[in-house]
């Protein structure tokens, strides 16, 4: 088994050889070896949209107290309206980052503060 790494048009690429090979009666000559992987990239690209669909799509994900457009409320403020529209990747990517960052940290200080409780 061969890993290939690429974008839609290796995958493409490969898939034509494939179909080339067809009538072959060995496995191996019809290339059944060969298994694509998308690019990190493309697998970011393919989350960040389902996201957007998810929770920001649908208007009732719009109004959660503790969804990610309250997040955007507080982050960027004067951008809530272009997450609503069509954000692009990268601001969509950027905002889920800050997010999660966010959450990390306000994590990591609830539990510094609980430790330092049990502490003293």
């Amino acid at each position: 088994m061969t890993l290939v790494h690429g974008d839609l048009s290796t995958k493409e690429r490969i898939d034509g050889l494939r179909k080339m090979r067809t009538i072959e009666h060995n496995t191996m000559n019809r290339l059944g070896w060969v298994v694509f992987v998308p690019g990190m990239f493309h697998l970011k690209m393919a989350c960040t949209d389902a996201f957007w669909r998810i929770h920001i799509l649908p208007k009732t994900g719009r109004d959660d107290p503790t969804g990610f457009m309250e997040y955007i409320r507080h982050l960027q403020p004067k951008e809530t309206g272009k997450f609503t529209s069509t954000p692009g990747f990268h601001h969509m990517h950027d905002a889920i980052h800050h997010m999660m960052w966010a959450d990390i940290l306000h994590l990591l200080a609830l539990g510094i503060k609980r430790s330092w409780i049990y502490l003293t």
